[in-house]
């Protein structure tokens, strides 16, 4: 997934949508980030990064679609507070669904109602962890049988 997409469905899960709010989490103005929306300005390095920095539960990489180092821990941040992992865990798993072979993440998508373009809401993905767990259970087993 590319940065502009990444963007969107970070402030759409994280900020409902509200880019004025993520804005303002950011430090950033509510125009710079649309542009970056838009398309109009790239979200370049020093840009992921400083997001990277700022919003508790992401990691240096995520905007390069770099994999979560520790996913099941939360980051030290500036004010000294451990943030924490029910939001590192789900863009975690978001990460990973968005990097499903497009017609297994089509299939995924499709079984729980959900347009296969559109990014995961929070609540939906303990449940489609859940299915791809069983999913991956069932495989496992069919492939032992066949040994």
């Amino acid at each position: 997934m590319d940065r502009r997409k990444l963007l969107k469905a970070l402030i759409d899960q994280r900020y409902g949508g509200n880019v004025a709010a993520f804005a303002r989490a950011i430090k950033k103005s509510p125009s710079q980030v649309h542009q970056w929306l838009s398309g109009h300005r790239n979200l370049g390095d020093a840009g992921a990064r400083h997001i990277e920095k700022t919003i508790p539960g992401l990691w240096q990489g995520y905007f390069d679609g770099d994999p979560n180092p520790n996913p099941t821990q939360g980051r030290q941040h500036e004010d000294g507070a451990q943030h924490l992992d029910d939001n590192a865990r789900y863009l975690e798993l978001a990460r990973q669904i968005e990097q499903l072979p497009p017609e297994i993440r089509t299939v995924v998508m499709i079984s729980i109602g959900r347009d296969p373009d559109e990014p995961l809401p929070k609540q939906m993905t303990e449940s489609i962890r859940r299915m791809l767990d069983s999913l991956a259970d069932l495989v496992r087993q069919e492939h032992n049988r066949a040994d």
